[in-house]
């Protein structure tokens, strides 16, 4: 039975909420926030989540938390997601670090000291900032001085600091302990440099949040930047009370009243990162119990409508919470989600009891196996022992995008991997997917020459093509009619990942193989793919329901990603030569991506040079004419860019959006050819550590050296002409190279090239 995930929860769990223990003393916010209209940081902070408790001191208007206080034991922490918000006097930060010291230590809140035989507020690790605002205030202070080892908690008040140096010190247990006696403490956190630098560090492990989490606070592993005026984050007081995630909950069920936007977006930030353990989350789960049946229906029918936080908060927020779980439950404890039937898509009820397929073990990546996981079903994985403990993972879906969005097609989580710890590994998906067997680059190497056996139980057969392999009678009769429904298409260096409805009624899979394996030949043959790009492993692309940037795009390290409308294109024949219709020139374009050398592209052309491969797949493959109007480059477009920018002057950048800008890399294919290129992009790529550019100028200058060089005509007066910063050493390296710079095209050739088109 489909079933919403967060309602399967045990009614032990669900007493727990009221065994949570008695609230403590409310946090006087309007105290600490006195005088404080706006903080900054000098720095992206991390966001928190704050629930129980525990009070959001520091809200943005779209729910991200920056600062919270809450109590520990008998005594008071305040965290806040970077140290430069408390060492600076600019906005009002001083005042509030001032504030936070003040209540920490058990004084009144900007009441100085009181009796005059006051004890000083003894701190540790406080600023010059924090400093002159108490001495303002008159507040009596004394700075204790020491490194985290060696403090003695019993000589003071209020500790400023990061967790994390108490962890590295070996001192957390004493920090912690000394909280909770009574001691006060302000974080300052920047989580996710945190976890950048300590590579080994998970959110779960940071010392700030096994620290926080038993008062209600957790940091999660975001970089933020400012949302107001001059890299300001102001204060809104109305928003306070919305941050906290479990008064987010109860708005979002009706129990109290509330923004429901701000609390769809408070509470799915915190379903994404809080212990599942947490009384947020033994709550959330007893509510999702409650509306079972209204959920199913909701999620079952979002290929239908977009699940937006104005349409239906409380199940927007539930949604990202079934997508936590769906991730971290065990095998047997996940149950079929019901919005699988909207995406990955209804699977009939055929099953393989148990299939075994052959890998040639020096592949490395994602190995696809033909096979696909039933939504919330057990498969059975046996592998031989050579990837036992060897970082190898099952893997379920390829579906990687993070769906960015304020709305919900599918869970925001659609891919679920599992280690290779055991030789029979029990894997499961929520809403199911193809199965692969993700194999690390190292191990593939150790294993050249090897095959492995692995043995699939209880999944189902899935349409693959495989080139040269696939039998296409097969693929006719039978394979393309098979129900899951998403299918493959791979050959040696290529995998397509897409619905299975885009290959139904392909009656050439050798032929739509072909093309595309040509497609990224031609652009290996000019740049070969950049280290970052799965240079070691077959490329892909993934078709998904939900694309977060642009309309396709090409991430680091993983598949392109287009959306599920698009895939169809890719296997319809008419799109492969220069007679039919242009329909691939975006995921030419972001194939192209994958091929960018740094060396040869800066901020300015990240959006320019990957068309240099667009166009070029366009006419080596396709055949379209390199002055075709298809490639948004013809002699006569390029000429007239060029000519209008020249008379203008100004920079390269000032020419405008990235198709100007092509003009530029155009004018000299249509006069030297690709050839051109290519000599230019192997010598870029040959030099040696040592003679690489290392600024912006200095590569657009090797790049002038080397084309130069390739074409055998000094073209520093061209890219003047453009608006780059030629300086006097590449001039001297091309004095001896007679001079080039473009004419106009044929007026009659340009009036005939339009015509043509």
């Amino acid at each position: 039975m489909l079933t919403t995930i967060a309602s399967v929860v045990s009614p032990l769990l669900v007493a727990g909420i009221a065994a949570a223990g008695a609230s403590p003393a409310p946090t006087p916010v309007d105290a600490l926030l006195h005088d404080v209209t706006s903080l900054r940081s000098g720095g992206n902070p991390a966001s928190l989540v704050a629930w129980g408790d525990a009070e959001a001191l520091l809200v943005a208007p779209d729910g991200r938390v920056f600062a919270a206080a809450s109590t520990l034991g008998r005594g008071r922490v305040v965290a806040i997601g970077h140290g430069g918000f408390v060492s600076t006097t600019e906005g009002d930060s001083e005042v509030f670090a001032a504030s936070a010291v003040e209540w920490l230590a058990g004084r009144e809140v900007h009441g100085g000291d009181g009796p005059a035989d006051a004890q000083p507020i003894r701190v540790f690790g406080l600023s010059d900032a924090i400093a002159g605002e108490l001495a303002r205030r008159g507040t009596a202070f004394e700075r204790v001085r020491a490194e985290p080892r060696d403090l003695a908690f019993d000589a003071v008040d209020v500790v400023v600091a990061s967790a994390q140096a108490f962890e590295r010190a070996g001192r957390f247990d004493d920090l912690r302990d000394w909280i909770e006696r009574g001691g006060g403490m302000l974080l300052t956190e920047t989580a996710w440099g945190q976890l950048q630098l300590n590579p080994g560090l998970t959110v779960d492990t940071l010392a700030a949040n096994r620290l926080l989490e038993p008062a209600g606070i957790r940091f999660t592993h975001l970089s933020q930047r400012p949302y107001g005026p001059d890299g300001d984050y102001p204060l809104d007081r109305s928003l306070l009370a919305g941050g906290n995630a479990t008064h987010a909950l109860r708005v979002l069920a009706g129990q109290e009243a509330g923004d429901t936007v701000l609390a769809a977006r408070v509470a799915g930030d915190a379903f994404a990162c809080v212990p599942l353990t947490s009384t947020l989350i033994l709550e959330a789960r007893a509510i999702a119990m409650a509306e079972r049946v209204r959920l199913d229906e909701v999620y079952a029918g979002l290929s239908g409508a977009r699940l937006t936080p104005q349409r239906d908060p409380l199940a927007r927020a539930l949604m990202d919470l079934d997508s936590r779980l769906a991730m971290e439950l065990p095998a047997r404890e996940l149950r079929a989600h019901a919005s699988s039937a909207a995406f990955p898509g209804p699977l009939g009820p055929d099953r393989v009891p148990r299939a075994v397929i052959e890998l040639d073990a020096g592949v490395p990546g994602w190995r696809s196996t033909g096979l696909y996981a039933p939504p919330g079903e057990v498969v059975t994985i046996r592998v031989p022992e050579a990837l036992v403990g060897a970082g190898v993972h099952v893997q379920i879906g390829a579906w990687r995008d993070p769906h960015d969005h304020p709305y919900r097609v599918r869970l925001r989580d659609a891919m679920r991997r599992f280690p290779v710890d055991t030789p029979e590994v029990e894997v499961a998906s929520a809403i199911g997917g193809p199965i692969y067997i993700d194999v690390p680059v190292e191990l593939a190497r150790a294993s050249r020459g090897s095959v492995w056996r692995v043995q699939i139980d209880n999944a189902a057969e899935m349409p693959r093509y495989v080139a040269g392999v696939t039998d296409i009678g097969q693929w006719r009769s039978r394979i393309r009619h098979l129900d899951a429904p998403w299918a493959e298409f791979e050959s040696g260096e290529l995998v397509l990942t897409v619905p299975s409805s885009a290959v139904r009624e392909v009656e050439h899979p050798d032929v739509v193989m072909a093309h595309w394996d040509r497609v990224h030949e031609a652009m290996q043959s000019l740049e070969p793919r950049t280290a970052n790009h799965w240079a070691d492993r077959p490329y892909r692309y993934v078709a998904d329901v939900s694309v977060s940037w642009g309309y396709m795009y090409c991430p680091a390290d993983g598949p392109i990603v287009i959306p599920a409308s698009a895939a169809g294109a890719m296997f319809q024949t008419e799109n492969f030569d220069a007679e039919g219709p242009n329909n691939l020139w975006g995921h030419y374009h972001e194939m192209g991506h994958a091929h960018q050398n740094p060396l040869w592209t800066d901020g300015a052309t990240g959006e320019v040079t990957v068309n240099i491969f667009t166009v070029y797949a366009l006419h080596t493959v396709n055949g379209y004419p390199l002055d075709s109007d298809v490639m948004r480059s013809t002699p006569q477009t390029a000429w007239e860019t060029f000519d209008r920018h020249r008379a203008a002057g100004g920079r390269f950048e000032d020419v405008g959006g990235p198709f100007p800008r092509l003009q530029f890399y155009a004018l000299l294919w249509h006069a030297f050819g690709f050839d051109a290129f290519h000599a230019a992009f192997d010598a870029m790529r040959a030099l040696p550590p040592e003679h690489r550019p290392q600024s912006q100028d200095e590569e657009r200058n090797a790049f002038l050296v080397a084309l130069s060089e390739a074409v055998g005509r000094d073209l520093s007066g061209y890219f003047d002409a453009w608006g780059f910063a030629v300086t006097n050493e590449s001039r001297e390296r091309l004095a001896g190279l007679e001079a080039w710079m473009p004419e106009p095209p044929p007026a009659q050739d340009a009036a005939a090239t339009r015509a043509g088109q």
